[in-house]
């Protein structure tokens, strides 16, 4: 298995509910969520402010007003099934709007048992202060040269 797709899969597994990954290969890291998702059969969904949230392996089934960070956020809040939600990088900055901090709060705040994760994937994302201390940030290339 590619290094990568273990340390993702690891993060998956993980007890951490919110992760940030950092990469100048935001299409390559979702390519590699692709894959786990191919061998893992959870359920993988990626937001984007184009679509909104919709099945990883299916961009055409978007859910319905998810367009908007909050609106986003909310879904994944409300969300009652298993999921693992990859969000752009782009959401970061309406992280500091007061709604969505909020909504952020209380998903942070949901018990392990709902399994439900979330991954912020870009360059830099700007992250609140408030949840520095409440996520796991790690650095991931796409390159694989071999050797470890």
């Amino acid at each position: 298995m590619v290094p990568q797709i273990d340390l993702l899969k690891r993060l998956v597994l993980s007890k951490f509910p919110i992760t940030i990954i950092q990469t100048e290969d935001c299409d390559g890291v979702i390519e590699l969520f692709e894959q786990l998702s191919r061998t893992e059969h959870r359920g993988f969904f990626y937001w984007n402010p184009k679509l909104g949230i919709h099945q990883l392996a299916h961009p055409e089934d978007a859910i319905e007003d998810t367009k908007t960070p909050l609106q986003a956020l909310q879904c994944i809040e409300q969300s009652q099934h298993f999921g693992h939600f990859l969000l752009n990088g782009d959401m970061c900055d309406s992280l500091h709007n007061d709604e969505c901090e909020a909504t952020i709060q209380r998903i942070l705040q949901v018990p392990d048992k709902s399994f439900r994760k979330v991954f912020i994937i870009g360059k830099q994302p700007n992250i609140p202060n408030h949840l520095k201390s409440k996520v796991i940030v790690i650095r991931l290339s796409t390159q694989y040269s071999g050797q470890i």
